[in-house]
């Protein structure tokens, strides 16, 4: 066996269902890396296109998307100090750390829900993932709507800004 080898097929002669499979799985329309997993040929790709060229088939290359390396917000806490505010996050690998806030209501939101979501290492913890907003937005605007109403001034109040 080769250092090359991944798949368990690497570097094995081609068996008549291998060359079936072979021609099914481009035929269907898939990559040849993902036809080259799904043969346990991966260590061997060049020996997968040259069989595909042997045979008159025709296929793409698309490369698999690296996915990068993520880690998990185990704790997500408002915190005070020196009247600066901000939200200190730990993570499921060790990981800590404090972001400042513009606000107390900004590290509040910030810091709302947090606990579990799984984000790419290196990111900025305050980038919260697509499908939570619409809900934390609802939560935002109903604690602005309690808010406002126990005060007496209209949602936004009367500064003129956004």
């Amino acid at each position: 066996m080769s250092e090359r080898q991944v798949g368990s097929n690497d570097g094995k002669p081609w068996s008549e269902m291998d060359v079936e499979d072979l021609k099914a799985s481009l035929k269907y329309g898939h990559s040849i890396e993902e036809t080259a997993e799904h043969l346990c040929r991966q260590g061997t790709l060049d020996e997968v296109k040259r069989k595909a060229d042997e045979l008159g088939l025709t296929y793409h290359s698309e490369p698999p998307k690296l996915t990068p390396p993520t880690h998990k917000i185990t704790k997500a806490e408002v915190v005070e100090q020196d009247g600066v505010w901000g939200v200190y996050f730990e993570f499921d690998d060790g990981e800590a750390g404090i972001i400042d806030a513009t606000s107390r209501q900004e590290a509040e939101f910030r810091a709302r829900g947090r606990v579990g979501d799984e984000i790419p290492i290196g990111v900025h913890p305050f980038l919260i993932p697509a499908e939570k907003l619409p809900s934390l937005y609802a939560r935002e605007d109903e604690r602005r709507s309690k808010e406002s109403s126990h005060s007496g001034t209209p949602h936004g109040g009367a500064s003129g800004t956004d």
